[in-house]
């Protein structure tokens, strides 16, 4: 890119659409698995080692590489299925909580255009349901960014929010306080 010094991401790119850093697998999958890889990569060895000493051909029955390839086929399409009905079911929470944001946002601007609702903070509300997504996605992902919420929220707020326990619980909180107001005057008429 022009302008770009040695190495450095480029200012004028998005911070949602720059690359996270590769982490460490924090389910460490690869130490629960290497035992079963040396395993079976002594067995294999010893194998071919017992072929080799012996010199002569051995005769196996493809019986048993058929119904073991048949065993792993079925089991690695239920686990294909698995795996893709819990990404759909991922996929439709997001898609709820997009929705739910939006018709928020669109019942507020509705309210905070109505002169009896003139003390609703309306700019307030819409900041902390934009900053609702940014934090349940930084708590799903373990990894706490008070920069990307400082974009939404003021710096003081965006921090106490990364700080608490649970930050999407802690928006949802403040959301809640921003309406009660509304909810006081509900005359029961909708």
């Amino acid at each position: 890119f022009e302008g770009s010094e040695g190495g450095e991401e480029s200012s004028w790119l998005p911070d949602a659409l720059v690359t996270i850093a590769p982490q460490r697998d924090p389910y460490r999958i690869a130490l629960r698995v290497l035992p079963l890889i040396l395993l079976h990569a002594l067995w294999s060895c010893a194998v071919v080692g017992a072929r080799v000493l012996s010199r002569r051909a051995w005769r196996c029955e493809p019986l048993l590489h058929t119904l073991t390839g048949s065993v792993l086929g079925l089991l690695l399409a239920f686990r294909t299925n698995q795996a893709y009905s819990r990404y759909w079911s991922a996929c439709g929470a997001w898609a709820t909580i997009h929705k739910a944001s939006h018709n928020l946002a669109r019942l507020a601007s509705q309210l905070y255009l109505d002169e009896k609702h003139a003390h609703f903070s309306f700019p307030s509300f819409v900041r902390h349901l934009v900053a609702l997504p940014i934090s349940l996605k930084q708590r799903l992902r373990g990894t706490p960014d008070p920069p990307e919420l400082w974009a939404v929220l003021p710096r003081e707020e965006a921090e106490l929010i990364v700080r608490a326990a649970s930050p999407h619980l802690a928006v949802l909180a403040v959301l809640s306080l921003l309406i009660l107001p509304l909810r006081a005057q509900d005359d029961g008429g909708g």
